[in-house]
């Protein structure tokens, strides 16, 4: 049984989604590799990268978010 693909989102500084796909569509999209994408989704998440002009999210980790309790 093959396992989902994950799917990751661009989004632009003014938090304007770009697109869906999988990791290697994205990596089309943007003229890169799929490995270039998973290492900015990563250093997006951990706060390494302070002003992208495009950032890039596994789904997944934006669903385990926690949410703000006000």
């Amino acid at each position: 049984m093959m396992k989902p693909a994950k799917l990751y989102i661009a989004y632009t500084q003014d938090d304007e989604v770009v697109t869906l796909g999988t990791v290697e569509q994205l990596a089309r999209w943007f003229d890169t590799t799929p490995n270039n994408i998973c290492s900015l989704a990563t250093h997006f998440k951990k706060g390494d990268i302070k002003k992208p002009r495009v950032k890039f999210y596994r789904v997944d980790d934006l669903e385990e978010a926690p949410e703000n309790e006000d």
